[in-house]
């Protein structure tokens, strides 16, 4: 039954109704979408070297049935890395199907780094990753190197947290392992020569520094099994660690801070003339390698001083490779 009291109520509310939709329409309000857990997360790093400053791209799929708005967070939780304690958002780019812009905000707690999505579209307030069209959105944020972060110090594999504005749940996005890394500073020169090994990504304790004249990641894998190597970082011998027959200890070093540093006098009694050298690490634990690096002994020639003419001249072939020398020369006459 209609009323004189009903009508102005039901007047009220067509115009209630058609106010909030021109609101909607001015982008006063701005809808948001269903929760949804985005999908496909991965974090691909600019370097795996532990303890090195890296960059990387933070890879995820948001749903069709969800949504994000600006100033929006999207929140990253890293294990052991180093992080700054404070992050320029001029190092900080998202990136989806269509736009790309620098985050708004950027700030740092603990292990932690959360990022406000910025406006990439100017004047419709939408921002990106906005969803609404029934299809997936492929997104990414880019992390510079400038950022300041760093790998974890010791090799190993390591867990990422990633959240999402308007995402059910926090995801764990794939993340590449943690490796050593094995330097030698100069890689070659001549008997005598002062060399630096340096290591990143070890177990704290002793550290013993052997040559091999092949290469010794086949020869731990052929010839002594394999052990620990769910995470393919590690290679360790299925005996306990023992030495192969041809490996020659040429050095012993402490490594502090998942680090060491140790100068070797290279010797022609350590190692062979040429390249076929490989320089590695075998830890406190048994564990081989996995990286090695290789020393090129170079050869040298002796000569006296000064000689008598008329006198025997002696010349020293020293560190020269087998058969590589076929002729020697004097004053390019052949001897």
């Amino acid at each position: 039954m209609n009323t004189i009291a009903g009508k102005p109520l039901a007047l009220a509310l067509l115009l209630a109704a058609g106010l909030l939709v021109a609101l909607f329409a001015a982008g006063v309000f701005t809808p948001r979408g269903a929760q949804a857990q985005v999908t496909g997360a991965s974090l691909d790093l600019t370097s795996q070297s532990a303890g090195a400053k890296v960059g990387f791209t933070l890879k995820f799929v948001i749903p069709a049935v969800a949504d994000t708005n600006v100033g929006d967070l999207i929140t990253l939780k890293l294990e052991d890395f180093g992080l700054p304690s404070e992050i320029e958002p001029n190092t900080v780019l998202l990136r989806d199907d269509d736009f790309t812009g620098q985050a708004s905000d950027v700030s740092v707690s603990s292990d932690t780094i959360s990022i406000t999505i910025p406006d990439m579209t100017p004047g419709d307030n939408q921002g990106s990753f906005t969803n609404g069209t029934g299809t997936n959105i492929d997104a990414s944020v880019i992390i510079s190197t400038r950022a300041g972060i760093t790998n974890p110090t010791m090799a190993g594999t390591y867990e990422a947290e990633l959240t999402v504005s308007e995402t059910a749940a926090a995801v764990q996005p794939t993340i590449d392992p943690i490796v050593r890394s094995l330097t030698l500073s100069p890689d070659k020169g001549k008997d005598g020569t002062e060399v630096t090994v340096s290591g990143k990504g070890y177990t704290n304790g002793a550290i013993q520094i052997y040559r091999f004249t092949t290469d010794p990641s086949a020869i731990v894998l052929d010839n002594m099994g394999t052990d620990d190597t769910a995470d393919d970082v590690h290679l360790r011998a299925d005996n306990g660690g023992s030495v192969p027959s041809q490996a020659r200890k040429i050095g012993d070093a402490t490594v502090s801070g998942n680090s060491f540093s140790l100068s070797l006098n290279i010797s022609k009694d350590d190692l062979d003339a040429g390249e076929n050298n490989w320089i590695t690490g075998r830890d406190s634990n048994g564990i081989w390698g996995p990286v090695n690096k290789k020393f090129n002994l170079t050869p040298r020639i002796i000569l006296p001083d000064k000689v008598t003419r008329g006198k025997d001249l002696t010349i020293k072939l020293r560190e020269w490779a087998f058969r590589e020398v076929v002729q020697v020369l004097v004053g390019g006459n052949p001897v």
